[in-house]
C-alpha cells in the first residue's frame, strides 16, 4: 500500500497543530474576550481578599502583584512615555533600572490603596471612554465618613489582550506626574 508523503506530512502536521491549538485555546478565548472592567474586577478583587486575610501573607500578595497584576500593566510604555525624548539615550541597564523601579512603585501604590477597604467599599463602574484604542475601567472607592477616591484603570488592547497603560487617582494620572517628575529631573 503506497501512502502519499504530502498527505501523511499533512495529517502529521495537522494533528500537531489541533492538538497545540485544543491545549492553548482557552488561554487564548480568556485573553481576548476579557474587557478592562472584567480584568480590573478580578485584579482588584483578587488583591482585596488577599490583602484581608488574618495570617501574615506578604509573600502571597507579593507573588499576585509580581505575576497575575503586573502581567496587565505595561510598564515599558509607562516608562517611554514618562521619560520622553529621554528614552532613546538610556542604556539597556538603565531601562532595565527604571522598569523594576516603576514596578515596584506602582504595585505598591496599589497595594496601598487597597489595604483596608472591604469588598462592600468597592464599587466597579462602567467602563468609560471606549474606543478601539482605549477603554477606562472606574473603581469608587468609599470612605466611611462619605468621601470618596476614583482610580481610573485606563487601558489599549495589544497583541496579548488588553494592557494598563495608566491609573488616575481623583484625576491625577501616574503618566502625568512621572512626566513632570522626568521634566523637573531634566532641567
Amino acid at each position: 500500500m503506497l501512502f502519499n508523503f504530502k498527505k501523511i506530512v499533512f495529517f502529521f502536521l495537522f494533528s500537531l497543530y489541533s492538538f497545540n491549538l485544543w491545549a492553548e485555546t482557552p488561554t487564548k478565548i480568556e485573553s481576548i474576550i476579557d474587557s478592562p472592567d472584567l480584568i480590573t474586577e478580578d485584579l482588584i478583587t483578587e488583591l482585596v481578599q488577599l490583602l484581608q486575610k488574618k495570617e501574615n501573607n506578604f509573600d502571597e500578595v507579593a507573588l499576585f502583584l509580581d505575576q497575575k497584576m503586573a502581567s496587565y500593566i505595561d510598564f515599558d510604555y509607562l516608562i517611554r512615555w514618562s521619560t520622553g525624548k529621554d528614552f532613546r539615550y538610556l542604556t539597556p541597564q538603565q531601562k532595565q533600572r527604571l522598569n523594576y523601579q516603576f514596578k515596584r512603585m506602582v504595585l505598591t501604590a496599589i497595594s496601598d490603596r487597597f489595604t483596608g477597604y472591604p469588598l462592600t467599599q468597592i464599587k466597579f463602574l462602567p467602563i468609560t471612554k471606549v474606543t478601539e484604542e482605549q477603554a477606562t475601567a472606574p473603581v469608587l472607592l468609599q470612605e466611611v465618613e462619605g468621601q470618596s477616591d476614583i482610580l481610573n484603570f485606563r487601558f489599549y488592547p495589544s497583541k496579548t489582550g488588553w494592557k494598563i497603560f495608566d491609573i488616575s487617582h481623583n484625576g491625577h494620572s501616574l503618566l502625568n506626574f512621572y512626566r513632570q517628575y522626568f521634566d523637573k529631573a531634566r532641567h
